[in-house]
């Protein structure tokens, strides 16, 4: 749990450096571009250090999955053993 605050710290304070940099330089348009793609950066990561966990619907997804293909593992040896 430190780690996930301590990194969204960093891009909290990496979003707050880009957005003051872009405020700063504001009349050059072809680094608005580069500019924003750099913010959706840590943004995204935010989201994601915020949204995974136990609760995780792909993980949960895939470790049922793999309970069912187990399953039928344990019913095929069940059957082939008399």
């Amino acid at each position: 749990m430190r780690l996930r605050i301590f990194a969204s710290a960093i891009n909290l304070a990496l979003i707050v450096f880009i957005a003051w940099n872009l405020i700063a330089n504001r009349n050059d348009n072809g680094a608005l571009v580069i500019v924003l793609l750099l913010l959706a950066v840590p943004i995204v990561n935010m989201v994601a250090l915020w949204t995974t966990g136990a609760n995780d619907w792909i993980a949960l997804y895939f470790e049922r999955k793999a309970m069912e293909e187990k399953n039928r593992i344990a019913e095929l040896h069940s059957q082939r053993k008399p």
